[in-house]
């Protein structure tokens, strides 16, 4: 599990390139979207995203819950799954 997490960690990143940039395309995820779920990615607490990018806690849990909603998923391992599914 952690490799897989760190290869993931690793591909969202990659900033505007690559992979990632594809799937942020195929749902309509935002830049910052994509900022919160390469945390996520990482397995980061919503605490700790809210002190590195910074920004209030709340706008993380929106930001982490908007994404789901664009990939029909519901919870922090969905959508690391949807984005290999693709």
């Amino acid at each position: 599990m952690l490799v897989f997490v760190v290869l993931v960690a690793a591909i969202f990143a990659e900033g505007d390139g690559g992979i990632l940039a594809c799937f942020a395309k195929n749902h309509r995820v935002t830049p910052r979207e994509q900022a919160i779920l390469s945390y996520v990615a990482q397995n980061t607490g919503n605490p700790r995203i809210s002190h590195e990018l910074p920004v209030p806690i709340g706008t993380v849990k929106i930001r982490t819950h908007h994404p789901f909603e664009k990939t029909g998923t519901s919870n922090r391992e969905e959508p690391l799954a949807a984005f290999w599914a693709e």
